[in-house]
């Protein structure tokens, strides 16, 4: 998705790149992170996993 307004960097409040976020079926925000991200961690594998089971 290439957003050449910037504008849902603004609604989406995203201070900078790269910005993540986890949203649910109903389009709630479960969770945000700002700047990079290791996703093979032990840590962020149980969260996505807890995540993607529970919603």
């Amino acid at each position: 998705y290439i957003d050449a307004s910037m504008r849902a960097s603004f609604d989406l409040q995203a201070p900078g790149l790269p910005t993540t976020l986890l949203i649910d079926s109903e389009g709630r925000e479960l969770g945000r992170l700002v700047g990079p991200a290791e996703w093979d961690t032990p840590e962020m594998i149980a969260f996505l996993k807890n995540h993607l089971t529970s919603n």
